[in-house]
């Protein structure tokens, strides 16, 4: 048997608000992405067909005049000039890597360019057209919409944010309702929350038919235990009063007097069942309804001597230290059930030995039995068939049904051997 506490492992899971907002956002983002994505794709194809459409019809007038006067000589300026491409001339270099065609974004003396090469055979005419104030206006424009764009995608963000609050709010009252539900208490439904979808509503509608069916399965058990209880406990107190009676006559044979006296003990062992049984099917805070003020150390001393016969009879010495004073609140017969029979295995279980009883401040009540003639292995398998509920040999309950009791009223039992001592204790909480 191992400490009854349990352990329970926490994992991070994203809320439901949370995975809908950083959805929608990261939706809205790569779309933003690529509109703009797509714009600057348009606008540079766009673009180049200008440029390219603008500088061809040029090009086409000036072949065109040249070709009806020969002297024409096209009117050079800041912003557009043309010329024949001379191998000879070092200003036309960075020309000469260039083949025939558009070229946009070109950096010639200084300035951005866009320029039509033409092949016409002869020569190779350059048609040169300068774009900085474009490009500043272009660029204006381009920061513009991004800007846009960041005030949009934040605006969206904000309104993602709420949206997805609006709509997860029934479901977070929802779950509300159902974490303050309790087994305890009797015709609880849950009630459909405001702006609730139709999906939410058929949540509703199966949850509360769950509660209710799960209000009649719960009476019905409590009727059967209650009834079981009633049932059991009538026959016990007959026989129980006839075993009395009988133990009470005069001139019964020693032999005849020992066996009532067992079936004495085994109706008092089927009535410890009985309680903690239905301390097992109650729910633990009902159980602790019907707790009181108990003196641990005085309970301690009197389980002690109500146990003394049976430690004589097994030749075992029961030891204890100073029992500080302790008090505590809690169902005293389970408290009683569950002392009474950790000492009743100690008994019964240990050959001829010594028990240490304990108890500290904290209500830690700790049981240690010495099993010096008795190996390690042994020890082991002994408890483990207690603890399985097989191969008892003597009165008392199981340490298994006694483990569920110690973890149904939220009590510490702790199981620790060694290679000459078994030790339990309980810590009352």
């Amino acid at each position: 048997m191992t400490s009854t506490n349990a352990l329970h492992t926490f994992t991070y899971r994203w809320s439901l608000r949370r995975k809908i907002i950083i959805g929608l956002i990261t939706y809205q983002i790569l779309l933003t992405l690529g509109v703009l994505a797509n714009d600057f794709v348009i606008n540079e194809r766009a673009e180049e067909l200008v440029w390219n459409s603008s500088l061809k019809s040029e090009m086409d007038y000036l072949i065109n005049r040249r070709e009806a006067d020969p002297a024409y000589e096209w009117p050079n300026t800041d912003a557009m000039a043309m010329f024949a491409l001379d191998k000879n001339n070092p200003r036309h270099a960075p020309l000469l890597e260039l083949g025939p065609g558009l070229h946009d974004e070109i950096i010639f003396e200084g300035k951005n360019r866009v320029l039509l090469i033409r092949d016409t055979g002869a020569q190779s005419l350059v048609l040169l057209l300068h774009i900085d104030d474009l490009e500043r206006e272009e660029a204006k424009a381009r920061n513009t919409i991004f800007i846009a764009a960041g005030v949009v995608s934040f605006v969206l963000c904000i309104f993602i944010a709420w949206a997805a609050g609006w709509l997860v709010r029934p479901l977070q009252e929802l779950a509300q309702q159902i974490q303050q539900l309790t087994p305890d208490k009797q015709k609880q439904r849950l009630r459909l929350p405001d702006n609730s979808s139709t999906e939410i509503e058929v949540i509703v509608d199966a949850m509360n038919t769950y509660i209710e069916r799960n209000e009649q399965f719960l009476e019905r058990e409590r009727d059967f235990i209650n009834m079981a209880s009633h049932e059991l406990r009538t026959p016990l107190s007959v026989i129980d009063g006839v075993v009395k009676l009988s133990l009470d006559e005069k001139n019964i044979p020693d032999n005849i007097k020992g066996r009532l006296t067992c079936v004495r003990g085994s109706i008092n062992d089927v009535n410890e069942m009985i309680a903690i049984l239905l301390v097992l099917a109650k729910d633990p805070a009902r159980v602790q309804e019907n707790s009181e003020l108990i003196f641990l150390d005085q309970l301690i001393l009197e389980i002690i001597k109500e146990h003394a016969f049976l430690a004589s009879e097994r030749n075992v010495e029961i030891k204890m230290e100073q029992l500080p004073a302790c008090e505590i609140t809690a169902p005293l017969q389970m408290v009683k059930c569950a002392l009474g029979n950790l000492l009743r295995n100690a008994i019964e279980n240990s050959h001829s030995g010594e028990i240490f009883i304990s108890l500290d401040k904290d209500s830690t009540v700790t049981i240690k039995n010495t099993n010096k003639e008795m190996t390690m292995q042994e020890i082991s398998e002994m408890y483990g068939r207690l603890a399985r509920k097989s191969g008892r040999n003597g009165g008392g309950l199981g340490l298994e049904l006694i483990s569920r009791l110690c973890v149904h009223c939220n009590w510490n039992l702790h199981f620790l051997p060694d290679s000459e001592t078994v030790t339990f204790s309980v810590k009352f909480i």
